[in-house]
């Protein structure tokens, strides 16, 4: 997927910088936006551009349409369909008769994970190989460790902890050093991250 470009939709910023973040460490080129008409835009304008998205991930629930209309409008407007993720924090049962309707198949549970993103980018796409830019040979001497993660930014800390527990670490959080000094205190830790 490296250089193939994705639009993330999601009108939660925190969701949306999440996702676009992950994305991005993928290899993506990523466009981000808070709503269905501002995806339909961006797909317009993509389209008279002559480009076009190989991918679109958006939310399920968006105050001005559901993925399945968005996905529905995309890809009558689109001279090529690009490949369509609905993302959802919601009951995935209540969704699945408007999902079968336009052809919609793969759904991701929120939070979601590099390593989620990955096996459903896989699924999605076969033939497609995903590479992890991440060389887990570079961590063979400390696979197993266990690792205090002190980071008070959601995203960072989330991030941060998905590309540890790749390398094979144990990783327990916290979200300040107060919280950390006391989980050091109680617990026995190889190394404690700031």
């Amino acid at each position: 997927y490296q250089g193939n470009s994705i639009l993330v939709v999601d009108d939660n910023p925190l969701a949306l910088n999440i996702l676009v973040k992950l994305c991005l460490s993928l290899g993506f080129k990523v466009k981000s936006v808070g709503s269905a008409q501002e995806a339909l835009s961006e797909v317009e304008l993509a389209e008279h551009k002559g480009e076009q998205f190989d991918m679109i991930i958006s939310e399920w629930r968006l105050p001005d349409m559901n993925g399945a209309e968005l996905a529905e409008k995309i890809i009558n407007a689109a001279s090529s369909s690009p490949r369509f993720i609905i993302t959802t924090s919601y009951d995935m049962i209540a969704m699945e008769s408007s999902l079968k309707q336009v052809g919609l198949t793969d759904v991701i549970i929120k939070p979601i994970s590099q390593k989620t993103l990955i096996r459903t980018l896989s699924q999605l796409n076969e033939n497609a190989e995903v590479h992890n830019q991440f060389d887990k040979g570079q961590a063979d001497g400390i696979v197993g460790a266990k690792v205090l993660l002190i980071e008070d930014n959601e995203v960072n800390q989330q991030i941060a902890c998905e590309i540890l527990t790749m390398a094979g670490l144990n990783v327990s959080t916290a979200d300040n050093g107060k919280i950390g000094v006391e989980m050091v205190k109680s617990e026995s830790f190889d190394a404690v991250l700031m």
